[in-house]
Order: C-alpha cells, then structure tokens, then sequence
C-alpha cells in the first residue's frame, strides 16, 4: 500500500476514469465535509466526471440566476390565480351592478338614470357611497350582488396595496431572522454559478446584489432571488440579508477591494457579537498573485473561532479539482510514466501543472512526470513558473514547445511516438481554445476522455458537446468542455481553505519522513493518507499550519509570494538558534494541543488510553523526539514554497 495516498493506481491507462460525484452535501462551509469523497474520487475519469458534474449543475441553472424553488413556484402561482380573481371579481360587480341599477331605477324620478348616471352609481359601489342605495332595498338580484361584490374588490386592493408597501419590509424582518443560511454577494458569473451549486444543497441561499436587477426594459426583476438596495460593505445591508444567521458569506463582485470590504465588514459584526453562530467568509479574488499574498498575510493573524476566513480564485480551485480526480498510473515494468500536454499559459494552466507535480511526487523515485508546455512564449512561461515553484524540479520535467499544437501532435507522431495520454487546452481566450480543439486533427487519435478544454464564460457550452442531449460529436467521447465556474464554484472544492492545503502539506511531508525513518502505519496510526485519517489527527495537522505565521513572527519573518527573480543574497533559511527556539515553541504547541484533547504521558505511545512518550517537557524529551521537531521546523521553508511562497525577514 502506498502509504501517502497520493495517487490511484489505474489498470490499464495512464489516465484512469471517474465515478460523478457523491450527492450533494448539507452544507457547504465545514471541513469535515470536504474530504470525504476524495479517495474515490481518485478512481475516476477526469474528463467523464467533470463534464457530468458541471451538466447537473447546470441543470438547475436558468439564464444565471438560481433554480426557482417548490415553494417560490407554489407562491408565484398563488398570486397569479389571486390577480385573476380579483379581475373576475371587479368585472362581475361591475357588470351586475350596471344591470341592477338599470332595472331598479326603470321609472325612477328621483335619480338620474342615463347610461353616465347607472356607471356613475356603479363606481360608487366600489366606495361605499352610491347614493340610490343608501337608503336601503329590496333590490334587484343583481343589484345585492354587486353591493356586496363591490366592497369586496376594494378592500382586496387595498390589503394588496397595504402588503406592497409592507412586504419589503417584512421579507427583510424574515430574512433578518434566518439561520443556517448561506450569503452570496454580487453579480458576477461566479456568484451565479455558485449560487446556482448552493441551491443544490439543502441550505438556504440568499443573494444579495446590492443594487435591484432589470430586465433589458429596465423593468426590475420579479424573480430576483434578493434585491439590496444598500452597500453591501456596510453592517447594516449584511445584516439585511441575514448575517446574523449565517453559516457562510461568499464576496463574489467584480471588484476584489469590495469584497475584501464586504469580509472586513463581516468581521467587524463578528466582533461585535451581531452574529450568532461563527462564520466562515470566502472572498473572490480573481488576481492569483494577489490571492496568495492575502492568504499569506491572513496566515500571519491569530485565527479567531468566531470567524474562518478564505480567499479563492476560480482557476486555482477548477485546476486543483481537476487534478485531484485524475488517477495517473504508477509507472511500472509494463507502464510508462504518462506524458501530459498543457496547451496555453495562464493562471490555470500554471495550477495544474504544479498540482500534477505534487500529485506525482510520490512517485517521483521512479522518474519524473513528463509534462510539455505549448505555447508562444512557452519557454519564458515555464521559466517563470520554475522559478516561483522551485519544488517542480523535483517531481516535473517540464519542456516548453513553442510553436502550435497541431505541429507538436505531427512531431510525435513523425517520431513514431504514442499520442499524449492527456492533453490539457487552457488558452485563456476560450474561442480560440474551442477552436484549436475542434480543428487538431492531431486530438482525433488521442485515447478516449484524454483532451480536456477549459472554457470559462460560455455558459453551458458542455451540455452542447457532452451528454445525453449533446448537438456535437465530441471527437468520439475525446474530448469534454470543462467550465471553470461550474467546477471551481463547487461548494466543497472552495471550502478547502489555504490552511487545509497546507495542513495535507504538512501532513504529506511527515509521512514521508517517517517512511524514509523505517516506519509503518501499522506502528504508526499518523501515517495513513490523509483522506484515511482521523478528524482529530487531521485537527493536529491544521493546528500545526495554522501556527506557522506565529512562529515566522517570533523570529521577525513574513510570508510573501515567490518570484522568478529572487532578491539578492541566497534563499532563506533558519540559523540553528531559531530551529531550536522554534522547535522547542513547537513541541510546547504540540503538548498544549494533546492536553487540551486528554492525552497524558505515558512510556509507550497508546492511542486508545491517550498515552504518549513525548508529553515531557523539551529538556526531558529523548532527542530523537526532539529531531522530529527540528526537521518539521528545518522543512517549513520548502514547503512553503511548495505553495508559492517565500519567507522574507522583516528585521
């Protein structure tokens, strides 16, 4: 058994096939939820599962906004079969109290009774005043009918004038007093899409757009899920859409200085205790680098419990989905290490290609994964990316090729080589993607569900391609169109946080050293594969990354974005006095946590009786205990930068 899980074994291809997802899930904010399919996700065909998923999703997406639910369905006849009745009811009084007034004024000398006089009685009705009746019957049938019909129809209007004016009010007041509800905020095509993921689940999803939608007339939409009018950065527009409630708020504008307010707001009514429950708040960031240096300022705050707060970019989470539901084959005496070809440079293009490279790492003894960049500037673009990933050298060998696709296909092929065993077209404008692999010939004989084709902001475009109600052949089932949108806007997939990612990091990088230390996960319960792993040991994990800020700050460090241009001098690392002061800080952390969870010393480590050797003092502890404390210190650097990171000293 390979012991890091990193990697499925498939039986006959490099690239494995897929089951779709598991149904959805209850909500879409804890971690607990987030993992749990991951493993048999790995058995799965990238291509198949990602275009099934994103047509179910789409399924319950209509022209961008969210499903209409049973009850807004329900609600929306009720009113239309009531303004038809109130139609009928005013036509009947009318009609009835035209014809009564006819029959009971024939001969009359007291009241003017031409056709002007008999509707001007008739609208009095409406009113209460109509003269020739004040003074009591008998009247005509038609004429009692109306008496009575008449009133009716006006006090209906008048509570329906009543609930226009009020209703606003009172869905605010309901909305104010929700629980357990999810907010999205903004218009944007992501906002949509997630929304659109959200309804699926059984939360309530709330919309807040912060200006009221129309229609191309200019008319407002009646079917908007929420109209807010207010700023959505201010308290009181959050609280209207129910923040007090919320488990989740997703800042989704167009603009990433809003929703960085919008989650400066949150955090502000947080602190204020305007909330009832903690919150977990997710920012769209469309700009990677910046989404990074984010996270890495956010990693140097304390983390409060009241509020989990993460910053996400579409391209980063679709490329990382991707990837983790990929099974590349093990290489072995009768399988070759599979051969991968990016075509295009770009945010997604540069995540999956470092999220294929930790996947392989594993298995990198055995040679590493060979992954070809097409692409004009292919050369500076995998330069750029080495250099801020300086981990890829390990695992990835990366050749750039810098003339077409369709050329790369004809070489191999000249060269009697066997087709790419995937080929991933990530051109950042999707026409051209489209087109490129709608006209390469070269893709026709690649494998079955091996090419796969990032779009973006055409909306649906795989339910034209893929599917039981297809209009295109897709390259005989090659090829599939993979939205980013649809696949990044999962709610699980944005509910794996930046601490998360560096938690399985941590955890991975420990697997590996105790295997390299002659270990088993038979003696050791730790070193299972994260998806195997129990939540409390898990918890260890996220604890341990979630203290990396602090630890950086005790030796006046910081977190920053890597760059292909380093500064001058070498590479950070630690002196020996800041390993052993940061060690010693970690093994005072560890202790604190296992305490805190009732683990007390004991000589031999015993999982069920919470015993452990190491729960001494760090003058006490034997010093190969203490070695595992300074190799997770001495590591920190490396796996940040796995990450995309760098550790810069600030004094």
């Amino acid at each position: 058994m390979d012991v890091t899980g990193a990697l499925a074994t498939a039986p006959t291809d490099s690239i494995g096939r897929f089951r779709p997802h598991a149904k959805p899930h209850d909500g879409p904010v804890h971690r607990d939820l987030v993992h749990g399919n991951a493993r048999e996700l790995r058995k799965q065909s990238v291509v198949g599962t990602l275009a099934r998923t994103a047509s179910t999703r789409a399924d319950s997406r209509h022209d961008g906004r969210v499903a209409s639910d049973p009850l807004k369905s329900r609600q929306h006849g009720a009113i239309t079969v009531s303004r038809i009745g109130f139609a009928v009811l005013v036509c009947v009084s009318v009609v009835s109290g035209y014809c009564g007034f006819s029959h009971y004024l024939h001969g009359n000398t007291t009241f003017h009774h031409n056709v002007i006089d008999k509707l001007y009685y008739d609208a009095q009705l409406f009113v209460f005043a109509a003269a020739p009746v004040a003074n009591g019957g008998p009247f005509p049938w038609m004429l009692e009918v109306a008496r009575f019909t008449a009133p009716a129809a006006t006090v209906y209007a008048l509570a329906g004038l009543f609930w226009v004016l009020v209703a606003d009010e009172v869905r605010r007041l309901r909305i104010r007093a929700q629980n357990g509800h999810v907010i999205v905020c903004g218009e944007t095509d992501t906002a949509k899409a997630l929304a659109a993921a959200l309804s699926g689940t059984s939360k309530k999803v709330i919309v807040a757009t912060g200006s009221t939608p129309a229609d191309a007339s200019g008319a407002p939409v009646a079917s908007a899920p929420l109209n807010l009018g207010g700023d959505l950065r201010t308290v009181q527009t959050l609280v209207d859409a129910g923040l007090r409630g919320a488990e989740a708020l997703y800042a989704c504008t167009a603009d990433v200085s809003v929703n960085v307010a919008i989650a400066s707001t949150a955090a502000r009514a947080v602190a204020a205790k305007a909330t009832r429950a903690p919150l977990n708040a997710y920012v769209l960031v469309e700009d990677p680098r910046l989404c990074l240096a984010l996270r890495a300022r956010r990693n140097g705050r304390e983390e409060s419990d009241k509020l989990r707060l993460e910053f996400f970019n579409p391209d980063e989470l679709a490329a990382r989905s991707v990837v983790r539901t990929m099974a590349l084959a093990v290489p072995g005496s009768d399988r070759p290490i599979p051969q991968i070809v990016v075509h295009g440079l770009g945010t997604f293009s540069d995540a999956l290609i470092v999220n294929l490279a930790r996947r392989w790492r594993p298995h990198s003894g055995a040679g590493k994964l060979k992954i070809v960049v097409v692409a004009a500037q292919a050369g500076r673009g995998t330069a750029d990316l080495s250099g801020r990933y300086p981990s890829l050298a390990d695992s990835c060998a990366l050749r750039p090729y810098e003339r077409s696709l369709a050329d790369y296909l004809t070489d191999r092929e000249t060269a009697r080589l066997a087709a790419p065993d995937a080929v991933f077209i990530c051109d950042p404008d999707e026409n051209r993607a489209l087109n490129i692999a709608l006209t390469t010939t070269g893709l026709w004989r690649c494998r079955p569900e091996s090419v796969v084709v990032r779009v973006n902001r055409i909306d649906g475009l795989h339910r034209a391609f893929n599917g039981g109600t297809a209009l295109f052949d897709s390259l005989g089932a090659r090829m599939s169109i993979v939205g980013v949108g649809e696949v990044a806007c999962e709610p699980m997939t944005i509910g794996e946080d930046f601490t998360e990612l560096l938690a399985r990091a941590v955890h991975d990088r420990y697997v590996a050293e105790r295997v390299h230390d002659g270990e088993t996960p038979a003696q050791n319960p730790s070193m299972l594969a994260w998806e195997d792993l129990p939540e409390d040991l898990r918890e260890y994990n996220r604890a341990q990354a979630q203290d990396i800020g602090r630890k950086l700050a005790m030796i006046g460090g910081a977190l920053v974005p890597s760059t292909s241009r380093p500064g001058p001098g070498p590479r950070f690392s630690f002196t020996a006095e800041e390993v052993e002061r940061l060690s010693e800080h970690e093994h005072e952390r560890w202790m604190a946590q296992h305490t805190a969870h009732g683990w007390t010393y004991g000589a031999q480590r015993d999982d069920a009786k919470k015993r452990h050797p190491d729960m001494v003092a760090w003058n006490e502890l034997a010093e190969a205990a203490k070695d595992k404390d300074r190799e997770a210190v001495s590591a920190l650097p490396s796996l940040l930068g796995d990450a995309g990171l760098t550790i810069v000293r600030t004094s």
